[in-house]
């Protein structure tokens, strides 16, 4: 804050009008930018959601073989995104043997929509390769939502 001392009414005047200046400069840089800041920051952080979904799509699950000798892969997808809402998840299932040697891979498309914040569950049936002892989940892609 400014202070000034003024001697007589002529000074005192002057300083008046040097605080009134320096209160209009002062509000006028005050333009509210702060809100248009925020809004371009969430519509920045809904871009780059959209950009690249993979970043904001965790995957995870168990496998088991049934009856007939199928791999049943269960589990989740659940989105990490505050703001862009997902569809059509494509799910890389990967198979290794118990000494983590790659046998393959197969992709599944989850056709279904994931909001900001919330979780999908899945199960897959599959024939693995022979020998497969583990296998891995990988999200490969999904398409945004307009």
């Amino acid at each position: 804050m400014i202070i000034f001392i003024a001697m007589n009414t002529k000074g005192i005047i002057i300083t008046g009008i040097l605080q009134i200046l320096f209160f209009l400069i002062f509000f006028s840089s005050c333009t509210g930018k702060g809100t248009l800041g925020y809004e371009a920051s969430k519509l920045s952080l809904e871009e780059q959601e959209k950009i690249a979904p993979v970043t904001f799509l965790e995957v995870s699950g168990t496998f088991r073989e049934n009856l007939v000798g199928e791999t049943v892969v269960e589990g989740k997808v659940k989105s990490t995104a505050s703001v862009a809402k997902y569809k059509d998840l494509v799910l890389s299932v990967i198979f290794y043997t118990k000494t983590n040697t790659y046998l393959g891979s197969e992709d599944f498309v989850l056709y279904e929509f994931i909001n900001p914040g919330s979780e999908v569950d899945f199960k897959i049936k599959t024939n693995a390769p022979n020998g497969t002892e583990q296998v891995g989940l990988e999200m490969k892609e999904a398409s945004s939502v307009d």
